[in-house]
């Protein structure tokens, strides 16, 4: 007896998987772990073979009957439809812009800009890090996450600052790909947030320049002084706290000057 969707949808698992026929060779097959596979028995060569057409409710009933008759005219004519699938499975691989094709497409454009060792550079980057694991992928179907568990490989050998150049140009071949119409958008912005922390080159620097308390060396903290932040109750006692900060940050600065006709003593910075 055929199948119906009511029967379909109130079909409940079991510890073992079993069976629903619907006629022709297609069944559904009901899994202990939840999924209900729409499945077909046929016959080749007088061989016993099967054929998987995917998962109920993403493959309804219907479809699963389209996909049926579409196999059993693919064997009346002698041909092996799991192989048939195969093929058109592959051709599509072959004929999909994938990533690769996109980058080394960008490459070519852009690398007459570079000097010539900076372009091999580049090239031997885009083929060591990314191709081997988004390379043959898509580039239209790359999701954020998967871009992102590449640049974090890179990451965690400690390459942090090459991490944050490849998150980069990877942006710049999404965006070039958008330009052309071969993806929708750039998912590197997705993770611009994430490659922030990345080879932080600034967050040095920013040290550097400040002094021990955080807040700035003695030449930080007199421009502070100068833009007048003595001008309210607040900012008076912000006044008071930089004078204490002003001696511990410029005494190693400090040296006497010999007192001269007029004066008894003075002090001048020079830093």
């Amino acid at each position: 007896m055929p199948l119906t969707d009511v029967a379909v949808r109130n079909a409940k698992t079991q510890a073992k998987a079993y069976k629903l026929a619907d006629g022709g060779g297609l069944y559904l097959e009901v899994l202990p772990s939840g999924g209900k596979s729409w499945r077909m028995k046929y016959y080749m060569d007088g061989q016993e073979k099967r054929i998987v057409f995917g998962l109920w409710p993403d493959v309804t009933l219907k479809q699963a009957r389209q996909y049926r008759d579409e196999a059993r005219a693919l064997v009346a004519g002698g041909i092996d439809p799991a192989a048939s699938i195969k093929q058109e499975k592959a051709e599509a691989r072959a004929n999909a812009v994938t990533f690769e094709k996109v980058a080394r497409e960008w490459l070519a454009k852009i690398s007459p800009t570079w000097v010539d060792s900076h372009a091999d550079k580049m090239t031997r980057r885009f083929e060591v890090e990314l191709f081997p694991w988004l390379g043959a992928l898509p580039i239209k179907d790359i999701k954020a996450a998967e871009l992102l568990a590449v640049i974090r490989r890179i990451e965690a050998r400690g390459a942090k600052d090459t991490a944050r150049r490849m998150m980069q140009s990877t942006g710049q071949v999404f965006r070039y790909a958008v330009a052309c119409g071969l993806a929708e958008r750039d998912i590197s912005a997705d993770l611009r947030g994430t490659a922030a922390r990345l080879g932080d080159a600034t967050s040095t620097s920013r040290r550097v320049r400040s002094g021990p308390s955080g807040r700035g060396g003695p030449h930080t903290m007199a421009k502070d002084a100068r833009n007048g932040f003595g001008s309210t109750p607040s900012g008076r006692v912000q006044k008071r706290i930089f004078a204490r900060n002003w001696t511990e940050h410029a005494r190693p600065f400090l040296r006497v000057i010999p007192p001269s006709s007029g004066d008894k003593k003075r002090s001048h910075c020079h830093g």
